[in-house]
């Protein structure tokens, strides 16, 4: 395989073309994992699901529905998902959003927890070809420690 699976991006799962951009889903994982000390994504095989129907279960909580042009792709998304979007074998999903996430259940302050998601959810897009890259990430306010202009950042994207 081509990432751990912990790390492991979308289109690896649903067996489409990869390249780089991969590295940047798996370098959101492992921010994540260092900031919480928890994997933010810990896929298992269900009765009636594998690992990879419930790894895309947790995608789809966190991030919202995939979009059609990234499920269709795949060699293996006729196994996983149906022809609107939902997954096959796993139909209840809990949403939870990244920001709610960090601060209901990691404590962070809500200042913190949506600057450390406007900075994360850049490298966690469904789409390869719009993920951040490493350069664009390498300029992102989180990184340079300005919380206020990072959490502005998200409160932007929540507008659009």
């Amino acid at each position: 395989d081509v990432q751990t699976r912990q790390y492991r991006a979308p289109e690896v799962i649903i067996g489409w073309q990869y390249s780089t951009p991969c590295d940047m889903w798996s370098l959101a994982c492992v921010v994540f994992e260092m900031v919480t000390g928890d994997l933010l994504f810990d896929p298992q095989a269900g009765e009636k699901y594998d690992r990879d129907e419930d790894h895309l279960a947790l995608f789809l909580e966190l991030l919202g529905k995939m979009p059609r042009r990234v499920y269709d792709k795949g060699k293996y998304s006729n196994y996983y998902f149906r022809s609107n979007g939902n997954l096959r074998h796993i139909s209840r999903l809990r949403y939870w959003p990244l920001d709610r996430v960090l601060s209901e259940k990691y404590g962070l302050p809500a200042d913190e927890a949506k600057a450390l998601a406007a900075f994360l959810e850049p490298m966690l897009e469904y789409e390869p070809d719009r993920r951040a890259t490493a350069a664009e990430m390498l300029k992102h306010p989180w990184l340079r420690g300005d919380v206020a202009a990072a959490a502005a950042r998200m409160r932007r994207a929540d507008r659009d």
